[in-house]
């Protein structure tokens, strides 16, 4: 008797396939049994055969010479077979004859190996998502992108502006603003140092993002003279941009329209 499976090395999830095959083995028997099992082996772990799956191949009657049976036990294999120094899990396939006779019972054991599960293929990757950008984000994305970068919703008269200036803001005309924000953006970072096995001692930075309405107003209706235009006064005591290592002030001018709220930079100088 002997056992003969599809491959030695099986990956997760994967069934067990393979076939027994009765050589020189003759007789009646009380069963024949097939059982899927690991064990943990090392020099101060020693477990019992854990048996995962168990199937009856013959209930009960006579073997013939020659005779083959066909297997596939569907079972998900876990732990991942291991072989180290302290600890090794090993897999095995055993096949038992139970003779009615009172004889030994026949035994034939395979090891095999319990491998992770199968690796996405990184060919058929790259050409998908070189498909993707092809068909939609260089095509679509990208037109959308070079239409608002030659008729942006939002426009600044400038991007910088000393306290006490005036800023003037202008909109696309399909663009129905309600009203506008002058937003203070302040971020900190707390330094903290941590150790790790890998890397060692190394610095890492947490920040902090707190943001402030300094002032606002509201744009004028459709209707009524200069309604595309606003105008942001910005106030005498206001806090120059900043930028630092651990520190930084940023300021925002936000226009709230109808289906989405537009956001354009805006650097502050010192006054």
């Amino acid at each position: 008797m002997r056992l003969s499976l599809k491959t030695d090395r099986f990956h997760h999830g994967e069934p067990v396939t393979g076939t027994l095959h009765l050589d020189e083995t003759t007789g009646s028997c009380k069963a024949l049994l097939l059982r899927l099992w690991w064990a943990a082996r090392g020099p101060e772990v020693d477990t019992d055969e854990l048996v995962v799956a168990a199937e009856t191949l013959v209930a009960s009657g006579t073997l013939s010479e020659g005779a083959t049976y066909d297997f596939s036990i569907s079972r998900p294999l876990h732990p991942l077979s291991h072989d180290g120094h302290l600890i090794s899990v090993q897999w095995a396939l055993t096949a038992r004859i139970e003779w009615t006779a009172d004889e030994p019972d026949t035994t034939v054991r395979v090891p095999l190996t319990v491998a992770p599960g199968h690796l996405p293929d990184r060919a058929k990757l790259a050409a998908v998502w070189t498909k993707a950008w092809n068909k939609h984000y260089r095509v679509s994305l990208f037109d959308r992108f070079w239409m608002l970068l030659k008729k942006q919703p939002l426009r600044l008269s400038n991007t910088t502006a000393s306290p006490g200036e005036l800023v003037q803001l202008s909109f696309d005309d399909r663009i129905v603003p309600h009203y506008w924000e002058l937003v203070r953006i302040e971020e900190a970072a707390r330094r903290r140092v941590v150790w790790t096995h890998r890397s060692g001692e190394r610095t890492v930075y947490r920040w902090t993002v707190k943001a402030r309405i300094v002032c606002e107003g509201q744009i004028p209706l459709l209707g009524e003279p200069n309604a595309r235009r606003a105008t942001v006064t910005i106030p005498p005591d206001i806090t120059a941009s900043l930028l630092l290592p651990t520190r930084r002030i940023r300021w925002e001018i936000r226009v709230s329209t109808i289906g989405q709220d537009l956001v354009a930079p805006l650097v502050i100088l010192p006054g």
